[in-house]
């Protein structure tokens, strides 16, 4: 008996203003892998897989920073509302500190045995291959990536959901036509490393 259903107009149209650009990401971001499928087919079907196999796997990394991206996101909006904007910008850049050491972790373990990590999906010595390069570039961006998701956060926390979609999509963009045009010249490795880069 205590809940009450009403629509507040004012209220409805802060969380669109809010909530749309960071679900606009999601998909964008998304509808970009689908698209760098066709550059990576150029390769062939074992390209293609040490791709969905190599997303997953990085996935780890990632899923991690979006987990320290949500506390940052708490942190730094409770701490604004709190009307404490210098506790919240700390509270996000020691979010963001502390997700990297997880993320390094991960790395290292990318660049040391990624034919291992590989091999948990694929036993096709192409696809591990492949794979394994994948892996040993997006080592290389864990570190940073931690910053880029969790000051995301930290951003959407804040309200500026806008600006972070613009940014994080217009980026991940570009890896398509920069994935096509080092292709012919540098071959898949090529592709990974537009990906890390």
């Amino acid at each position: 008996g205590g809940v009450r259903l009403s629509f507040l107009p004012g209220v409805a149209a802060t969380i669109a203003r809010i909530g749309a650009p960071t679900m606009l990401t999601g998909v964008l971001f998304s509808v970009i892998y689908m698209l760098l499928v066709r550059v990576v087919g150029e390769f062939g079907t074992p390209a293609i897989a040490a791709l969905g196999v190599g997303h997953k796997i990085e996935g780890m990394s990632y899923m991690i920073c979006i987990g320290f991206g949500l506390a940052a996101e708490t942190l730094v909006g409770q701490n604004l509302g709190a009307g404490l904007p210098g506790r919240a910008r700390q509270a996000g850049w020691l979010t963001a500190r502390i997700s990297a050491v997880p993320s390094a972790v991960l790395a290292v373990v990318f660049l040391l045995v990624p034919e291992t990590l590989v091999g948990i999906f694929s036993t096709d010595p192409a696809v591990v291959h492949a794979g394994s390069l994948y892996l040993r570039t997006a080592a290389l961006a864990q570190f940073t990536m931690a910053f880029e998701v969790v000051l995301e956060g930290g951003l959407t926390g804040a309200g500026y959901t806008f600006w972070t979609m613009l940014v994080v999509v217009g980026l991940s963009a570009l890896r398509i036509p920069l994935a096509a045009v080092v292709a012919p010249a540098f071959g898949l490795i090529g592709v990974w490393w537009i990906l890390a880069l």
